[in-house]
């Protein structure tokens, strides 16, 4: 699971003291932090977490935010609260189940190009003149945290 890294036996203390520091009220009781001061420090401390596993940067950061976020909504952010709750959401993340997508765009080549399927790093990349059958236009939900896909985009 997650684990914040002793590098070097440097202290975490100032830095959660920081992020502590950069709240400012809101008017629904939710934490809020002053942006810049609070992304400075979040920058900070992801160069001090290990994760388990391999995962995207993006699903990285949004891990550590929203670790943040809970612990803040609980009380006081400290190391060892930060730790607890990061470990919870990797966890949780890791445990969604791994969902199989078709990427499917278009590339305007002219109607006489023939290109066989190809395969690269196991994925398959087929060409055809017309949309597969089973398309479907719904809208993706970039929100929803998606596992085994090697990156993603945050709305």
């Amino acid at each position: 699971m997650a684990k914040l890294r002793e590098k070097e036996k440097i202290d975490l203390g100032p830095i959660f003291n920081g992020l502590e520091g950069s709240r400012i009220a809101s008017d629904d009781g939710s934490p809020s932090f002053h942006a810049y001061a609070c992304e400075e420090y979040l920058t900070v401390l992801e160069s001090f977490i290990d994760f388990s596993e391999k995962l995207p940067e993006a699903v990285k950061k949004r891990l550590i935010s929203q670790s943040l976020f809970a612990v803040a909504n609980a009380g006081t952010i400290t190391a060892k609260r930060f730790e607890q709750e990061l470990k919870k959401q990797e966890r949780d993340y890791l445990a969604q189940p791994v969902n199989s997508y078709k990427f499917w765009t278009t590339l305007s080549l002219g109607h006489t190009f023939r290109q066989e399927s190809i395969s690269v790093d196991g994925k398959t990349f087929h060409f055809r003149a017309s949309s597969p059958p089973d398309l479907t236009r719904e809208p993706f939900d970039f929100a929803t945290p998606v596992k085994g896909v090697k990156s993603t985009l945050d709305p």
